[in-house]
């Protein structure tokens, strides 16, 4: 896209509305936020909700990871996250790598 920033994560189309379903879906019934941002250059996660180590919330990345077919085997996935991770994946076409 034009006019993306570095260091932004962006979304594909498709993307922000699997995230904003899985907001929906936290454990326990509990509903996460899905923090973003939109401009000219599309949709991204606000790099505002970012920890204090720079990294966004832990459920976007993993299911991104998932999205995109990324290798997230240096994340040590809980055994509940790669339940959660497993049925995430089955539901979009996807299989977890890692």
């Amino acid at each position: 896209m034009s006019g993306e920033l570095p260091g932004r994560i962006y979304l594909a189309e498709g993307e922000t509305g699997i995230l904003t379903r899985e907001a929906r879906r936290g454990p326990g019934g509990m509903v996460r936020v899905l923090p973003l941002e939109f401009g000219p250059a599309g949709v991204w996660l606000d790099p505002q909700c970012c920890d204090e180590a720079g990294a966004y919330p832990r459920w976007i990345v993993l299911r991104l990871g998932v999205l995109r077919n990324l290798d997230i085997t240096s994340m040590d996935i809980t055994s509940q996250e790669r339940v959660e991770l497993v049925e995430f994946a089955a539901e979009h076409g996807r299989e977890l790598v890692g």
